[in-house]
């Protein structure tokens, strides 16, 4: 019989889970396959059992996860964590050897208190365990108690020892019926009697000493102390401010607004910083007396009195919203006005004096026996001829300031002049209706003229000499700064300028130190000359261009050869 081969597909049955499940009652037949399209697991047929009682196909959702097993709805395995060893106790060795161990398990031996890890080996004898290490630095003791040391056994120790710092349960109990309101310091009546100080050993005061503290019958805390000696600071608290005694620099300090008073609080005197200021006050506006060897500086009011201390001898004296007097022998010579001063008498300044000689106008008059000085006078224009010689020297109305001779309009020689410790020089000399000379050293360098001045050696202006240009050598690319106003620049790098640097007016030339051609960069206006044309510039070789700036942004640029 001949064969024929045919080519089929075979596609198995397939639905979703709740149509599998809606026909539980199927039967697939004997090795067919069901399978769900959306959990993705299958049952194979047997012929006889129906769906929902056929179990999946193993690898199909079929297994059933064991301890410490789970598997996901993808069917991936999972394992949770596993004890590797597990831990005994024994109570001897023998009892320790008849256990079944594996390898990593832990022996707790209660008769040792020591503790063995299982090796390899058959656990036949105790070589196949490991004994565990201990702390060398183990309690053995504490107090005298052994074995397992309690939280009591503890504090019972440390509150006998000697110097421990430490309150003991009576201590507590004492210290709890203190009211919390109590100071630091406070003894009541009931503790102590002044009877019990002065009789009773139990007051603890050293007999050697003529010390007492005890509590006043009219209940006030008293501490009378002789010859005590603090070895560390004090401290007395106020309301407001401490005084403190600073034992580190010997120091009484007084808190701000803490007051030394001397004297009764009636008419006595106060010290104190009030955190701004420093006060002595005088209480009650009593005044207030600074001596200082015989003199004294006494304070009374607004009035400052220089002298005894009774003000009978005034040296100096203030009057509150009034006038300030300088007295000699205690006669008034100065006395400060609401227009300036008035002296009475003459003020004597070496072989001069000043004096108001009762003419028209404040005047001043500088005067003088010797034909030699020069006499003055600062005032209205009526001058003292009588002067043998001498000059004026006045403001007139209009604010003219005039320096004259003696008996005529004509306009004083005089001088300014310089000292160098060696040398006296002229710095500005002046002849009457004649020249002016401006000096640098003791040299004449300018003298007026009737036709202008006259100049000797050069004149410069800020940025060099009048006839001669300063020069600016850059040996590479340079952009111009302020200072190059008036100068010429000798480069060999490129040039640029920017807005804002010059004025109208200034000028700057640029000079071509190379064999190669150089670009002048502009701010926003280089106009040409030659063509009008705005852009920025190439200058030849050896040569030479100037820029010439109308504005802080625009200049015009000429010279050969640019291009």
């Amino acid at each position: 019989m001949s064969q024929t081969t045919v080519k089929v597909q075979i596609q198995q049955r397939i639905d979703t889970s709740s149509n599998w499940t809606s026909a539980g009652t199927t039967v697939l037949l004997s090795g067919e396959i069901g399978w769900e399209s959306d959990t993705k697991k299958y049952k194979i047929g047997d012929g006889s059992t129906a769906w929902s009682s056929l179990a999946y196909a193993p690898g199909a959702g079929g297994y059933t996860a064991g301890t410490g097993v789970s598997i996901s709805a993808s069917n991936v395995i999972s394992a949770s964590a596993i004890a590797l060893s597990q831990v005994f106790t024994a109570a001897n060795q023998t009892a320790h050897l008849a256990l079944t161990t594996q390898e990593g398990d832990i022996v707790v031996r209660s008769d040792e208190n020591k503790s063995y890890v299982r090796n390899s080996g058959s656990a036949s004898d105790m070589t196949d365990y490991t004994l565990l290490a201990t702390p060398t630095d183990a309690v053995l003791s504490v107090n005298g108690n052994t074995g397992a040391i309690t939280a009591d056994q503890l504090a019972a120790a440390i509150e006998s020892a000697t110097d421990s710092n430490t309150f003991s349960d009576a201590d507590h109990t004492k210290l709890n019926g203190v009211a919390a309101s109590a100071n630091n310091y406070a003894i009541s009546a009931d503790l102590l009697d002044e009877d019990d100080f002065a009789t009773n050993s139990d007051a603890k005061v050293p007999s050697q000493q003529s010390t007492k503290a005890y509590v006043d019958t009219a209940d006030a805390l008293k501490a009378n102390l002789s010859g005590a000696t603090f070895t560390g600071d004090v401290v007395f608290t106020g309301d407001a401010a401490n005084v403190t005694w600073d034992k580190s620099t010997d120091d009484l300090i007084f808190n701000d607004n803490a007051k030394a008073i001397f004297g009764t609080s009636s008419d006595g005197i106060e010290i104190y910083h009030d955190g701004t200021y420093n006060w002595i006050d005088a209480v009650n506006n009593h005044g207030t007396v600074l001596r200082a060897g015989t003199g004294v500086l006494y304070l009374q009011g607004s009035e400052i009195h220089m002298g005894d201390e009774g003000g009978n001898e005034v040296h100096i004296k203030t009057i509150d919203d009034g006038a300030v007097e300088l007295y000699y022998d205690n006669s008034k010579k100065l006395e400060t006005v609401t227009g300036g001063a008035t002296v009475t008498g003459t003020i004597s300044a070496g072989a001069a004096s000043f004096t108001d000689d009762g003419s028209a106008g404040p005047v001043i008059n500088i005067s003088g026996d010797d034909t030699n000085v020069w006499y003055g006078r600062i005032g209205n224009e009526t001058y003292n001829t009588s002067l043998n010689t001498g000059f004026r020297f006045y403001i007139e109305d209009d604010g003219d300031v005039r320096f004259e001779n003696k008996g005529n309009a004509e306009y004083l020689d005089w001088s300014i002049a310089s000292h160098d410790g060696t040398t006296a020089r002229y710095d500005i000399y002046t002849t009457a209706a004649g020249a002016v000379y401006l000096y640098n050293l003791g040299n004449v360098r300018l003298t007026t003229t009737a036709a202008g001045v006259s100049v000797t050696g050069s004149v410069t202006d800020s940025t060099g000499e009048l006839r001669t240009i300063v020069q600016n050598t850059q040996a590479g690319a340079y952009t111009l700064v302020a200072a190059d106003a008036g100068k010429h620049i000798l480069a060999s790098g490129n040039i640029t300028w920017a807005d804002s640097v010059f004025t109208a007016g200034q000028a700057v030339t640029i000079v071509n130190n190379t064999a190669g051609d150089l670009t002048i960069t502009k701010g926003t206006n280089m106009y040409n000359t030659a063509d009008a044309s705005n852009a920025n510039r190439t200058l030849g070789t050896r040569g030479v261009c100037t820029l010439l700036f109308t504005a802080a942004d625009t200049c015009y640029i000429s010279g050969s050869p640019l291009s």
